[in-house]
């Protein structure tokens, strides 16, 4: 077993405020001694304490016990091994854990106070991640054979008979934990180069992967009914994810999603707070996270084998604007907020496309081919008085979006070249200026609340279809390359007070794509969207109050409209 590194454990308070209602998601770090690592929290029956692994004193590890609130420290084992992972048992008179003290790992089993420390195990191999059994009676734990690349879950009982072999894998299976009836087992396992989350009957028959993922899934636990399994993900991103699986629709919901490694997820007893380490720069924290809901989609649009896209809120956050090819073309249509009310705006020969809100909410910007040529159309919110502010026959125009005055539009345009440039026009059609002269192929751009920047998706690779995000002054000046990721990445669009921008990013063979937030500046990118579920999200908006994003999620050849709640 690796000892966890020597760690500075930086005493803090995390609070980060929901901004769905009134709920409220809260962090806290309850340890707070320096130069040590703590790690492998649980909670007692009663969520009054919290016992842990931590090596404060110096040297190896041992079992302390604190209260929930990080006060009352007490040392329960004095071992010369390292004593791990201890697990209190349900009917809060015992503690298990796994020990070193003998020259061997080892399961043991003590009072709360830390008396009577026995041996239950007394075995060659090497014993870990013991957990109880709902009845307090036995424990299920993992055994390692020959050199690591076969790890089984086993049980005993908890006077040391009873040994039994749960698993038979070809791999290896760690991190069992028995479900609250004490009909299922959940357990991390390894499939080729992947860490998934593996539910199993009590027996260690029918295996199902839970989270099949690219990527490293593990430390699983349950919820207090037995209706949703905890567990931690991560990938290479730098940011540690805490997800919650529904074992009725195997859908994950993201508690947590920050810079470090954060795993060993525990839930209290009631299901309100959950118990996890983080591991960041080199220290090693315990945490209290008291989540609300981090991750939520509502979809909006569900008609089967049609494209509804573009999507953006109206001012007030009450309705939705987006095109849809649901009666055949292409059309403008709007949607409440909750997905009724559906009306149609537009019915043209040809195709509406991308529309855009103003900011007074009185118009809408789009682009149709009815003409036989792409131009920008400005209409009334309601769809009365369509007005053609471009007439060009010999070029295209695409991705009207307003300034944040109303005064003008800026959108992409060919009447000069053969690929596009970035132009703005009047909101009655005068005034035509081309904004920028730096060459290459310029699309969505879109000025940034104060007016002063401009974001916008350039092609950087015409065979490969690579795009990246840039930034530029209003006058086209000073352009910035944002985004540095392989794949494409487009849609970029400005939250209401002009300090992130989020955009669509695929991966490199184009079968996902998921939204990103960064600065402005291209710094502290962050993936919004859960990755590895096969869905595609594109074309994200804000709402004005910067608490929702709707976009588009294409998902089974469908393209459907969704509002993402943001905390």
């Amino acid at each position: 077993m690796k000892k966890l590194v020597k760690t500075i454990i930086l005493f803090s308070l995390f609070i980060l405020i929901a901004a769905t209602g009134n709920t409220q998601t809260k962090i806290k770090e309850i340890s707070k001694v320096t130069n040590v690592e703590s790690s492998y929290p649980y909670w007692s029956p009663d969520g009054t304490q919290i016992v842990f692994q931590s090596n404060r004193t110096g040297g190896s590890s041992d079992i302390y016990v604190m209260n929930a609130d990080g006060t009352n420290i007490k040392r329960l084992t004095n071992s010369l091994g390292d004593d791990l992972t201890p697990v209190w048992s349900p009917d809060g008179l015992k503690i298990a854990f796994q020990s070193f003290r003998d020259g061997n790992e080892e399961i043991y089993i003590m009072n709360t106070d830390g008396s009577r420390q026995q041996n239950i195990t007394y075995s060659p191999e090497a014993e870990m991640h013991p957990k109880w059994h709902p009845n307090s009676e036995k424990l299920i734990f993992s055994v390692p054979k020959g050199y690591w690349n076969v790890v089984d879950h086993w049980q005993i009982n908890m006077d040391g008979s009873g040994l039994e072999r749960i698993t038979r894998s070809v791999t290896i299976d760690t991190y069992a934990e028995w479900s609250p009836d004490a009909t299922k087992i959940v357990g991390r396992r390894i499939v080729g180069v992947n860490s998934e989350i593996f539910l199993f009957e009590a027996d260690g028959t029918n295996s199902i992967n839970l989270t099949e993922s690219p990527a490293y899934d593990g430390w699983p636990s349950w919820y207090p009914d037995g209706s949703k399994i905890v567990y931690a993900s991560e990938n290479e991103d730098g940011l540690g994810r805490i997800y919650e699986l529904d074992l009725d629709n195997r859908k994950s919901t993201l508690l947590i999603s920050k810079k470090g490694s954060w795993t060993k997820p525990i839930w209290n007893k009631d299901g309100n707070r959950l118990l996890c380490t983080r591991t960041l720069d080199g220290n090693v924290d315990i945490f209290i996270f008291d989540p609300g809901k981090v991750y939520q989609e509502d979809q909006l649009t569900k008609v089967s084998n049609i494209s509804n896209s573009y999507p953006s809120f109206s001012p007030n956050g009450n309705q939705i604007v987006f095109h849809s090819n649901r009666y055949g073309v292409d059309d403008i249509f709007v949607i409440n907020a909750d997905g009724s009310g559906l009306k149609r705006l537009t019915n043209s020969p040809g195709e509406d496309r991308t529309p855009c809100w103003s900011p007074d909410g009185a118009k809408i910007s789009f682009v149709s081919t009815r003409g036989g040529n792409n131009d920008v159309y400005v209409m009334n919110a309601d769809g009365s008085t369509q007005r053609n502010l471009t007439k060009r026959s010999d070029s295209k125009e695409i991705h009207p979006c307003w300034l944040a005055n109303g005064e003008k539009l800026i959108f992409n345009s060919s009447r000069e070249q053969d690929t596009y440039a970035i132009y703005s026009i009047s909101s009655d059609g005068s005034d035509l200026k081309r904004i920028e002269r730096n060459g290459g192929e310029n699309t969505q751009a879109q000025w940034s609340p104060d007016g002063e920047k401009i974001t916008f998706r350039k092609l950087i690779e015409k065979e490969n279809w690579k795009s990246d995000i840039f930034i530029m002054d209003s006058d086209g000046q000073n352009e910035k390359r944002l985004t540095h990721k392989k794949g494409n990445n487009q849609n970029p669009s400005w939250s209401p007070d002009g300090s992130k921008i989020i955009f669509s990013s695929s991966n490199e063979n184009n079968k996902e794509a998921h939204l990103y937030l960064m600065n402005p500046d291209g710094s502290d990118l962050f993936r919004l969207t859960p990755e590895g579920s096969g869905v595609s999200y594109h074309t994200p908006s804000f709402s004005e109050d910067g608490t929702k994003i709707v976009c588009t999620r294409s998902t089974g050849g469908n393209e459907d409209i969704i509002i993402i709640h943001l905390n």
